[in-house]
Protein backbone atom coordinates (compact mmCIF):
# COMPACT_ATOMS: atom_id res chain seq x y z
CA UNK A 1 0.00 0.00 0.00
CA UNK A 2 1.32 3.38 -0.62
CA UNK A 3 2.27 6.01 1.75
CA UNK A 4 -0.41 7.88 0.21
CA UNK A 5 -3.29 5.49 0.52
CA UNK A 6 -2.41 4.62 4.02
CA UNK A 7 -2.77 8.20 4.22
CA UNK A 8 -6.03 8.70 3.09
CA UNK A 9 -7.37 5.82 5.47
CA UNK A 10 -5.70 7.19 8.55
CA UNK A 11 -7.93 10.29 7.90
CA UNK A 12 -10.89 8.57 7.78
CA UNK A 13 -10.57 6.24 10.62
CA UNK A 14 -10.12 9.54 12.47
CA UNK A 15 -13.11 10.94 10.73
CA UNK A 16 -15.48 7.98 11.81
CA UNK A 17 -13.86 7.92 15.30
CA UNK A 18 -14.72 12.03 15.76
CA UNK A 19 -18.56 10.58 15.11
CA UNK A 20 -18.43 7.41 17.28
CA UNK A 21 -17.36 9.85 19.84
CA UNK A 22 -20.20 12.43 19.70
CA UNK A 23 -23.00 9.36 19.22
CA UNK A 24 -21.54 7.09 21.65
CA UNK A 25 -19.78 9.26 24.21
CA UNK A 26 -21.00 11.19 27.46
CA UNK A 27 -24.21 12.25 27.09
CA UNK A 28 -24.42 16.57 27.40
CA UNK A 29 -25.04 18.06 30.76
CA UNK A 30 -28.13 19.30 30.19
CA UNK A 31 -28.56 23.12 30.20
CA UNK A 32 -29.17 25.37 33.48
CA UNK A 33 -31.66 25.89 34.87
CA UNK A 34 -32.81 29.42 34.12
CA UNK A 35 -32.49 31.39 38.00
CA UNK A 36 -32.71 34.53 36.82
CA UNK A 37 -36.10 36.70 37.59
CA UNK A 38 -38.31 37.28 34.74
CA UNK A 39 -38.47 40.76 33.00
CA UNK A 40 -34.74 41.05 34.01
CA UNK A 41 -35.55 42.30 37.01
CA UNK A 42 -32.81 42.12 39.68
CA UNK A 43 -32.67 38.99 42.47
CA UNK A 44 -31.69 41.63 45.32
CA UNK A 45 -34.24 42.86 47.54
CA UNK A 46 -36.02 45.83 46.28
CA UNK A 47 -35.47 49.25 47.89
CA UNK A 48 -37.89 52.22 47.95
CA UNK A 49 -37.22 54.59 45.13
CA UNK A 50 -36.22 57.67 46.24
CA UNK A 51 -36.18 60.81 44.24
CA UNK A 52 -32.94 62.48 43.30
CA UNK A 53 -34.53 65.72 44.51
CA UNK A 54 -37.25 65.24 47.38
CA UNK A 55 -40.82 65.80 46.24
CA UNK A 56 -42.67 69.10 48.02
CA UNK A 57 -45.41 68.73 50.09
CA UNK A 58 -47.46 70.43 47.59
CA UNK A 59 -46.34 68.23 44.77
CA UNK A 60 -46.74 65.62 47.10
CA UNK A 61 -50.89 67.09 47.38
CA UNK A 62 -51.48 67.87 43.56
CA UNK A 63 -50.41 64.03 43.15
CA UNK A 64 -52.67 62.78 45.95
CA UNK A 65 -55.61 64.85 44.55
CA UNK A 66 -55.10 63.39 40.38
CA UNK A 67 -55.39 60.00 42.37
CA UNK A 68 -58.53 61.06 44.14
CA UNK A 69 -59.80 62.31 40.91
CA UNK A 70 -59.62 59.26 39.00
CA UNK A 71 -61.17 57.48 41.55
CA UNK A 72 -63.97 59.80 41.77
CA UNK A 73 -64.38 59.30 37.86
CA UNK A 74 -64.15 55.48 38.57
CA UNK A 75 -67.38 56.24 41.42
CA UNK A 76 -69.06 58.43 38.88
CA UNK A 77 -68.91 55.34 35.85
CA UNK A 78 -70.52 52.76 38.69
CA UNK A 79 -73.32 55.44 39.47
CA UNK A 80 -72.25 55.71 42.77
CA UNK A 81 -72.36 59.75 43.25
CA UNK A 82 -72.36 59.96 46.54
CA UNK A 83 -68.73 58.16 47.12
CA UNK A 84 -67.91 59.93 43.44
CA UNK A 85 -68.73 63.48 45.28
CA UNK A 86 -66.42 63.04 48.27
CA UNK A 87 -63.12 61.76 46.45
CA UNK A 88 -63.88 64.71 44.24
CA UNK A 89 -63.99 67.32 47.79
CA UNK A 90 -61.10 65.55 48.90
CA UNK A 91 -59.40 66.20 45.47
CA UNK A 92 -60.05 69.87 46.20
CA UNK A 93 -58.94 70.21 49.36
CA UNK A 94 -56.01 68.68 48.40
CA UNK A 95 -55.53 70.97 45.01
CA UNK A 96 -58.17 73.89 45.01
CA UNK A 97 -56.88 75.16 41.47
CA UNK A 98 -57.78 71.99 39.97
CA UNK A 99 -60.00 72.73 37.76
CA UNK A 100 -61.20 69.37 36.32
CA UNK A 101 -61.99 68.64 39.74
CA UNK A 102 -64.29 71.74 39.66
CA UNK A 103 -66.00 70.99 36.60
CA UNK A 104 -67.04 67.62 38.38
CA UNK A 105 -68.39 68.92 41.17
CA UNK A 106 -70.42 71.82 39.66
CA UNK A 107 -72.99 69.04 38.25
CA UNK A 108 -72.51 66.83 40.93
CA UNK A 109 -73.85 69.49 43.34
CA UNK A 110 -76.68 70.37 41.66
CA UNK A 111 -77.74 66.83 40.90
CA UNK A 112 -77.88 66.73 44.85
CA UNK A 113 -79.60 69.53 45.14
CA UNK A 114 -76.75 71.33 46.90
CA UNK A 115 -77.77 74.26 44.66
CA UNK A 116 -75.13 76.55 47.29
CA UNK A 117 -72.27 74.83 46.50
CA UNK A 118 -72.61 73.82 42.78
CA UNK A 119 -72.61 77.32 42.61
CA UNK A 120 -69.59 78.07 44.78
CA UNK A 121 -68.09 75.71 42.60
CA UNK A 122 -69.03 77.36 39.29
CA UNK A 123 -67.51 80.36 40.25
CA UNK A 124 -64.16 79.21 41.42
CA UNK A 125 -64.43 77.19 38.05
CA UNK A 126 -65.11 80.38 35.93
CA UNK A 127 -62.51 82.26 37.41
CA UNK A 128 -60.41 79.50 36.02
CA UNK A 129 -61.71 79.15 33.25
CA UNK A 130 -63.18 82.35 32.08
CA UNK A 131 -64.37 80.52 28.51
CA UNK A 132 -66.05 77.68 29.51
CA UNK A 133 -69.42 79.28 27.97
CA UNK A 134 -71.55 76.81 29.71
CA UNK A 135 -70.75 77.35 33.25
CA UNK A 136 -70.87 81.07 32.45
CA UNK A 137 -74.89 80.32 31.23
CA UNK A 138 -75.38 78.30 33.91
CA UNK A 139 -74.21 80.95 36.70
CA UNK A 140 -75.83 83.78 34.75
CA UNK A 141 -79.53 81.59 35.03
CA UNK A 142 -78.73 81.60 38.89
CA UNK A 143 -78.10 85.14 38.96
CA UNK A 144 -81.13 85.64 37.21
CA UNK A 145 -83.20 83.58 39.31
CA UNK A 146 -82.34 85.44 42.25
CA UNK A 147 -83.43 88.41 40.88
CA UNK A 148 -79.28 89.69 40.19
CA UNK A 149 -79.62 90.77 36.49
CA UNK A 150 -76.51 93.30 36.20
CA UNK A 151 -74.52 90.28 37.69
CA UNK A 152 -76.44 87.75 34.62
CA UNK A 153 -75.91 89.89 31.47
CA UNK A 154 -72.43 90.51 32.95
CA UNK A 155 -71.75 86.73 32.55
CA UNK A 156 -74.15 86.32 29.46
CA UNK A 157 -71.79 88.87 27.70
CA UNK A 158 -68.75 87.11 28.71
CA UNK A 159 -70.16 83.99 27.78
CA UNK A 160 -71.45 86.16 23.83
CA UNK A 161 -67.75 86.72 23.04
CA UNK A 162 -66.07 82.77 23.37
CA UNK A 163 -65.45 82.04 19.76
CA UNK A 164 -66.42 79.03 18.96
CA UNK A 165 -69.65 78.48 20.71
CA UNK A 166 -72.11 78.20 17.74
CA UNK A 167 -69.82 74.71 16.20
CA UNK A 168 -69.73 73.85 19.69
CA UNK A 169 -73.56 73.81 20.99
CA UNK A 170 -75.47 75.85 18.60
CA UNK A 171 -78.37 75.62 20.67
CA UNK A 172 -76.84 77.50 23.72
CA UNK A 173 -75.25 79.84 21.22
CA UNK A 174 -79.28 81.01 20.56
CA UNK A 175 -80.19 80.99 24.29
CA UNK A 176 -76.99 82.56 25.48
CA UNK A 177 -78.27 85.75 23.03
CA UNK A 178 -82.11 85.55 23.51
CA UNK A 179 -81.39 85.44 27.63
CA UNK A 180 -78.53 88.33 27.23
CA UNK A 181 -81.22 90.60 25.07
CA UNK A 182 -84.59 89.79 27.41
CA UNK A 183 -82.20 90.73 30.75
CA UNK A 184 -81.33 93.65 28.68
CA UNK A 185 -84.86 94.67 28.04
CA UNK A 186 -85.84 94.04 31.54
CA UNK A 187 -83.37 96.21 32.77
CA UNK A 188 -84.43 99.49 30.26
CA UNK A 189 -81.10 98.91 28.10
CA UNK A 190 -83.37 98.17 25.22
CA UNK A 191 -80.54 99.74 23.04
CA UNK A 192 -77.68 96.97 24.31
CA UNK A 193 -80.53 94.05 23.44
CA UNK A 194 -80.39 95.09 19.43
CA UNK A 195 -77.17 93.64 18.80
CA UNK A 196 -77.41 89.87 20.05
CA UNK A 197 -81.23 89.98 18.41
CA UNK A 198 -79.43 91.14 15.52
CA UNK A 199 -76.86 88.17 15.81
CA UNK A 200 -80.07 85.52 16.19
CA UNK A 201 -81.67 87.19 13.20
CA UNK A 202 -78.98 87.05 10.83
CA UNK A 203 -78.44 83.46 11.54
CA UNK A 204 -81.64 82.42 10.79
CA UNK A 205 -81.43 83.92 7.82
CA UNK A 206 -77.93 81.81 6.65
CA UNK A 207 -75.95 85.16 6.48
CA UNK A 208 -73.57 84.21 9.00
CA UNK A 209 -71.48 81.80 6.63
CA UNK A 210 -72.52 78.41 9.09
CA UNK A 211 -73.44 75.17 8.56
CA UNK A 212 -76.07 74.48 10.99
CA UNK A 213 -77.87 71.11 11.73
CA UNK A 214 -81.96 70.82 10.32
CA UNK A 215 -82.60 70.74 14.37
CA UNK A 216 -80.69 74.02 14.83
CA UNK A 217 -82.69 75.21 11.76
CA UNK A 218 -86.01 73.73 12.67
CA UNK A 219 -85.27 75.92 16.12
CA UNK A 220 -84.34 79.29 14.85
CA UNK A 221 -87.45 79.26 12.51
CA UNK A 222 -89.52 78.17 15.35
CA UNK A 223 -88.36 80.88 17.47
CA UNK A 224 -87.94 83.79 14.41
CA UNK A 225 -91.08 85.53 14.93
CA UNK A 226 -90.32 85.96 19.19
CA UNK A 227 -86.80 87.25 18.00
CA UNK A 228 -88.26 89.86 15.13
CA UNK A 229 -90.97 90.67 17.73
CA UNK A 230 -88.13 91.40 20.20
CA UNK A 231 -86.07 93.05 18.31
CA UNK A 232 -88.53 95.45 16.41
CA UNK A 233 -89.64 96.50 20.12
CA UNK A 234 -85.71 97.48 21.05
CA UNK A 235 -85.61 99.27 17.91
CA UNK A 236 -88.01 101.05 18.44
CA UNK A 237 -87.33 102.53 22.02
CA UNK A 238 -83.95 103.03 20.85
CA UNK A 239 -85.70 105.81 18.64
CA UNK A 240 -85.46 103.98 15.24
CA UNK A 241 -89.10 104.16 14.69
CA UNK A 242 -88.50 103.40 10.74
CA UNK A 243 -86.19 100.58 10.91
CA UNK A 244 -88.32 99.19 13.36
CA UNK A 245 -91.37 99.01 11.55
CA UNK A 246 -89.74 98.05 8.26
CA UNK A 247 -88.50 95.60 9.94
CA UNK A 248 -91.45 93.88 10.84
CA UNK A 249 -93.01 94.45 7.61
CA UNK A 250 -90.56 92.71 5.88
CA UNK A 251 -90.99 89.84 8.53
CA UNK A 252 -94.84 89.94 7.82
CA UNK A 253 -94.45 89.71 3.95
CA UNK A 254 -92.04 86.89 4.05
CA UNK A 255 -94.46 84.28 5.86
CA UNK A 256 -98.04 84.15 6.35
CA UNK A 257 -97.40 83.26 9.94
CA UNK A 258 -95.93 86.75 10.41
CA UNK A 259 -99.58 88.03 9.95
CA UNK A 260 -100.09 88.57 13.76
CA UNK A 261 -97.26 90.99 13.90
CA UNK A 262 -99.90 93.63 13.42
CA UNK A 263 -100.54 93.46 16.86
CA UNK A 264 -97.13 94.67 17.71
CA UNK A 265 -97.34 97.13 14.88
CA UNK A 266 -99.76 98.39 15.99
CA UNK A 267 -98.34 99.00 19.92
CA UNK A 268 -95.21 100.62 18.49
CA UNK A 269 -96.86 103.07 16.04
CA UNK A 270 -99.00 104.17 19.10
CA UNK A 271 -96.48 104.58 21.03
CA UNK A 272 -94.62 106.87 18.15
CA UNK A 273 -97.67 108.55 17.59
CA UNK A 274 -98.92 107.27 14.85
CA UNK A 275 -102.31 106.15 15.56
CA UNK A 276 -103.63 106.07 11.87
CA UNK A 277 -101.09 103.09 11.22
CA UNK A 278 -102.11 101.45 14.68
CA UNK A 279 -106.10 101.78 14.20
CA UNK A 280 -105.27 100.34 10.74
CA UNK A 281 -102.68 97.16 12.08
CA UNK A 282 -105.68 96.67 14.82
CA UNK A 283 -108.37 96.24 12.23
CA UNK A 284 -106.17 93.73 10.31
CA UNK A 285 -105.18 91.96 13.32
CA UNK A 286 -109.31 91.47 14.20
CA UNK A 287 -109.68 90.60 10.64
CA UNK A 288 -107.27 87.28 11.29
CA UNK A 289 -110.10 86.08 13.83
CA UNK A 290 -107.80 87.14 16.76
CA UNK A 291 -109.65 89.24 19.90
CA UNK A 292 -108.17 89.95 23.10
CA UNK A 293 -109.02 92.57 25.73
CA UNK A 294 -105.29 94.84 25.59
CA UNK A 295 -106.27 94.91 21.53
CA UNK A 296 -109.63 96.42 22.16
CA UNK A 297 -108.72 99.02 24.49
CA UNK A 298 -105.71 99.79 22.20
CA UNK A 299 -107.85 99.83 19.54
CA UNK A 300 -110.27 102.13 21.41
CA UNK A 301 -107.30 104.24 22.56
CA UNK A 302 -106.58 105.11 18.68
CA UNK A 303 -109.94 106.03 17.98
CA UNK A 304 -110.09 108.17 20.42
CA UNK A 305 -106.83 109.71 19.32
CA UNK A 306 -108.37 110.28 15.97
CA UNK A 307 -111.48 111.97 17.09
CA UNK A 308 -113.35 108.58 16.17
CA UNK A 309 -115.21 107.71 18.79
CA UNK A 310 -118.12 107.29 16.67
CA UNK A 311 -116.71 104.54 14.71
CA UNK A 312 -116.17 102.15 17.91
CA UNK A 313 -119.02 100.52 18.25
CA UNK A 314 -119.63 99.81 14.04
CA UNK A 315 -115.90 98.45 14.34
CA UNK A 316 -116.93 96.43 17.35
CA UNK A 317 -119.21 94.84 15.48
CA UNK A 318 -117.22 93.85 13.09
CA UNK A 319 -114.66 92.59 15.57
Amino acid sequence: MTSRGLGTRLLVVASLWGVMTLAWGDEPSPPKTFSEPSAGLPSDPLEPFVPAMPIEDAEKAKIEAKKLFVLGVSQLDQRNVLAAKKSFEKALSLDPQNLAVLKELVPLALQLNDVVAGMEYCERAVALDPKDFRLLHLLAGRHAEVGKLPEAVKLLEQARQVEGVLQDDPRLYIQIRSDLAQHLESLGRSEESIAPLQELLALSKGTEGQTLTEFTKRFLDRRKFMDVEQLGRALAKGGRYDEAIKLLDDSRASDDRGKRLALVIAEIAFDHGDFERAAGELEIYASLGSQNKAALELYAQSLDKLGRQKDLLGQLSRW
